[in-house]
Parts: C-alpha cells; sequence; structure tokens
C-alpha cells in the first residue's frame, strides 16, 4: 500500500472524490475490531522482539511486526474511526449541534476516504520519530556509555603509569584513588539466567570474569558486606544487561587452573568499577569475593593478564583539561600486559573526557544526518494534513456562507471547526507517537543507557511541530469562514 501511494499524490486530497458512507455491516465492525487488535498485538510482539526464546526468528518476527501494525493501522482509519463517528451520532437521535455538524460528520466521511493517505503519514511519523529518538538516545548516553568503559577520570592498569601521578602532584592537581586488585576465573554467567532462559548458548559458554576482594570494592561501596562463598555480581549493564538479565540467589561454579569454587551470588549491581579493557567492553560483569576468597584464587594469578586497577578521580573538574595534557604526555594510558599464552600485548586506555569526546565526535554526523530526515518526514507529514485541511476549507466555503446566512455566528462554526482540526491532527499524531514508542522500547538499550529524557524530548518537539501546523490550519478555516459572507 504505501509502495503503491507517492507522497506528491497525498497533495492532491482536492480531486478526490470523497466516499458516502450509507451504514455500517457488521462484518465492517468486526473488521475494524480486528485492526484495533492488529496493532495491540504488533506492540506487544514489540516488546518481545528480543527475548531469547524468539531471537531465532528475529527477521520473521520484525516482519510480522511491521505487517501487524501497518495494517492494523489502515484498517483502524479505514473502519474503526468512521464506526466510533457514526455510533456517537447515532446516540443523539438526530439532535446534532453546529459543532456535530462541523466536526463529527466531516470526520466520518473523509477519515474513510482518505484511509491510505493517513496510514502512511501515521507510518511516516512513527518511522522518523522512532530513528531521531534512537540516534539521541546515543548521543544523550554518550557520557554513561564512556563511564561503563573508563569509570574514573583515570585508570591505570597493571601499575603502570606512576609517572602520570608523578606530574598531577608535580603540578597541584588534587585527586583521590582507589586500588583494585584483579583476579581472573573460568565462569558461565548463563547459570544466573532464569530457567526458561537456559536453552540460550551463553547458558554454557565459558569465558574469563574478573573477581575483585570485597575490602576493596568497599572503598566506593561501604555498605557491601559478604561472607562465606557469597558473591556481589557488579559492573553489569547497558545492552547485555537487557537483553541477559542476570538473577541473584542461584549458585555458580567458577575455576582458576586446578583450583574450583562454588559461588553463591547474594546481588547484582549496575556500579561500574573496572575498565572495559579488563572486562572486554563496557558493562562486563565483575565477582566481588569475600577477602579469603580473594587470596585463594589468588594462587592461579599467573593464568589471567589483569591483576591491579588504580582508579583516578580529580577532585576538581577545573583540572580536567590540564590533566589531560598530562596524561597524553605521560603516555599512561599505553597499557602492557602479558596473555595467557605469554604474549605481550598493547592496549590502549582512554581517559574519561577523551572516550566521552570520541563518542560524541563519532555520532555528530548520525545525529545530524537522523535530524535532518526526521524533520523532512515531519514537515513532510505536516504539509500533506495541512494542505488536505486548506483544500477542505475552500470545499466547504459555501456551506460556511449558508451558516452565516442563517444566523450562525463565527463562534459557533470555529467550535467544530476546532474539534475536527483537532481530531485530524491528534489522531495521526498519537498513533504516531504509540508505533514510536513501542518500536524504541522494543530495541533502545542498543543505542545507549536512557530511555526516558531523549524519548520525552523528542516528542515534545514533534508535538509541539504538529501544534504549529493545526494552528495553521485554523488560521486558515477562521480566514474561509469570515470570507464567506
Amino acid at each position: 500500500m504505501i509502495h503503491r501511494v507517492s507522497l506528491l499524490s497525498l497533495f492532491s486530497a482536492a480531486k478526490q472524490a470523497d466516499e458516502r458512507v450509507r451504514r455500517f455491516s457488521a462484518l465492517q465492525m468486526v473488521i475494524g475490531f480486528m485492526g484495533l487488535i492488529l496493532i495491540v498485538y504488533g506492540y506487544y510482539a514489540s516488546t518481545k522482539l528480543f527475548d531469547i526464546e524468539s531471537a531465532g526468528n528475529l527477521f520473521i518476527n520484525m516482519i510480522i511486526i511491521l505487517a501487524t501494525t501497518i495494517g492494523g493501522t489502515f484498517l483502524v482509519f479505514r473502519f474503526s474511526v468512521a464506526f466510533i463517528m457514526n455510533t456517537i451520532r447515532l446516540k443523539k437521535k438526530g439532535h446534532l449541534s453546529i459543532q456535530d455538524v462541523l466536526a463529527l460528520t466531516p470526520i466520518m466521511h473523509r477519515m474513510k476516504s482518505n484511509a491510505k493517505s493517513l496510514t502512511l503519514i501515521t507510518v511516516l511519523t512513527g518511522v522518523s520519530l522512532g530513528v531521531t529518538t534512537l540516534s539521541y538516545i546515543a548521543y544523550y548516553s554518550s557520557e554513561a556509555s564512556a563511564y561503563s568503559q573508563v569509570p574514573g577520570d583515570f585508570i591505570l592498569l597493571e601499575e603502570q603509569g606512576h609517572s602520570f601521578l608523578e606530574k598531577l602532584e608535580e603540578n597541584n592537581i588534587a585527586y583521590d584513588k582507589i586500588d583494585y586488585r584483579l583476579q581472573g576465573v573460568t565462569a558461565s554467567v548463563g547459570q544466573l539466567m532464569s530457567k526458561k532462559q537456559q536453552d540460550n548458548p551463553l547458558y554454557t559458554m565459558e569465558g574469563t570474569i574478573y573477581t575483585i576482594s570485597l575490602s576493596d570494592y568497599q572503598q566506593s561501596v561501604p555498605e557491601a558486606k559478604l561472607s562465606g562463598n557469597e558473591v556481589i555480581l557488579t559492573n553489569y549493564g547497558g545492552y547485555m544487561a537487557e537483553m541477559f538479565p542476570l538473577e541473584k540467589d542461584h549458585d555458580l561454579v567458577v575455576s582458576a587452573g586446578e583450583l574450583e569454587e562454588t559461588f553463591h551470588v547474594v546481588d547484582v549491581h549496575d556500579k561500574s568499577v573496572i575498565s572495559g579493557i579488563v572486562t572486554a567492553g563496557g558493562g562486563g560483569p565483575i565477582f566481588v569475593v569475600t577477602d579469603d576468597m580473594f587470596k585463594s584464587l589468588t594462587t592461579q594469578a599467573a593464568l589471567y593478564p589483569w591483576h591491579h586497577q588504580t582508579t583516578i578521580t580529580l577532585k576538581s573538574n577545573e583540572d580536567i583539561a590540564a590533566a589531560e595534557k598530562l596524561y597524553i604526555q605521560s603516555n599512561a594510558g599505553i597499557i602492557m600486559a602479558v596473555d595467557d599464552k605469554g604474549k605481550t600485548q598493547q592496549y590502549t586506555q582512554s581517559s574519561y573526557e577523551g572516550k566521552r569526546k570520541d563518542n560524541i565526535e563519532s555520532l555528530g554526523l548520525t545525529i545530524f544526518t537522523t535530524a535532518f530526515l526526521g524533520l523532512a518526514f515531519l514537515m513532510t507529514t505536516g504539509s500533506i494534513l495541512y494542505f488536505k485541511q486548506m483544500s477542505e476549507a475552500e470545499e466547504e466555503r459555501g456551506s460556511y456562507t449558508i451558516l452565516r446566512k442563517i444566523g450562525f455566528a463565527e463562534k459557533d462554526i470555529m467550535k467544530g471547526i476546532y474539534m475536527k482540526q483537532a481530531f485530524n491532527f491528534g489522531v495521526p499524531l498519537v498513533i504516531g507517537l504509540l508505533h514510536s514508542y513501542f518500536a524504541v522500547k522494543s530495541g533502545w538499550f542498543l543505542f545507549g543507557t536512557e530511555l526516558t529524557a531523549p524519548l520525552w524530548i523528542a516528542m515534545c518537539c514533534y508535538i509541539a511541530l504538529y501544534t504549529i501546523f493545526a494552528i495553521l490550519s485554523v488560521g486558515y478555516y477562521k480566514k474561509v469562514v469570515r470570507e464567506s459572507l
């Protein structure tokens, strides 16, 4: 349907004959209700799109969601809206006010005849708003994303970068320092997944997960407490936590060389404490264990490349620029480490500010492109609705002349026009906002860590621009009504 309707054809509303509604059959009512059911199903399916159970049929599920949502939208405009308006009119038993004549009846007839164009406008609104919101989520989350990779102003690994600390002291730059001892273990975090997720390949996939001692963790989380084989899983966030949520109160078998232990996870935290280099990406899990357990695990320290991290946090933000220069000059971000095969590897550890700027720079072009396209689509859909209302106003000029001649005041006529414009602009906007909300909600975590604020900001912008078009449309109607006498 969308393929067959060009945007330019939607502007020629005045040349398209309106369909006259005689009466509604039971079949039409059922089809209209099916449209609502299809939309609701599409919304529900979108909330399950990235569930582990449906991960293998992702593309098929996306096609089904698009088909049901777009198809349901068309049926709603084609049958449901006109049926609801007709029901309201029938309940009045012929006692229609001037506002009803100018609002309900035109809405009922024109909504049905313009179903395809309104569906396309709604889908374009939803798509453009969804794309704009997702790109803004990535931009808005650039700081949180940087912090998950660099959980401090500066990170020093493997006790390297002491020259940087000396330069900070020489330049009287005050800072706080937290030292973390690291010890790797081999485990599968799939053991912490719920039972319904245990068919996922991750359940049996083993990897290296690092542990830190409770005493080190208490430097940033003083209230943390553990005993025996109890552990806290922390540092786990981002899209991994959304797609593969881990549960507490589970036992987890880990190994380090010939040593094997059973951890009991008592809590799951999302607080970032360890560099993304150590966790192989931001949001990777870290186990907090008791000091006795940590001491036992360190007997196998030679099997894993990372053993120490120092987190530097400046006491004054005014010192960030100067500290950045010192960090680069001292090459503190160049880390040399020996892997499990005995080979020396070089890693580059960015500062938090450097990582944040990199994120923003990498997203700059994306933000501009999506914002431009979103605005272009919004202006297109708003203009289509506006020019349609202009055409309808000219068609109804004669009716307004008659109403004015028989004694109806301008304000009486305008009340009905206000209702009609609120409906004509409001319904496509509301349905488009719902489409974009559920589309964004289904996979926003792949783009960033913040949903609410970017979503509301983008939606408010779209609502404001649609309101401007509605006000312009009302202004044109007011001009026509005044000139009709």
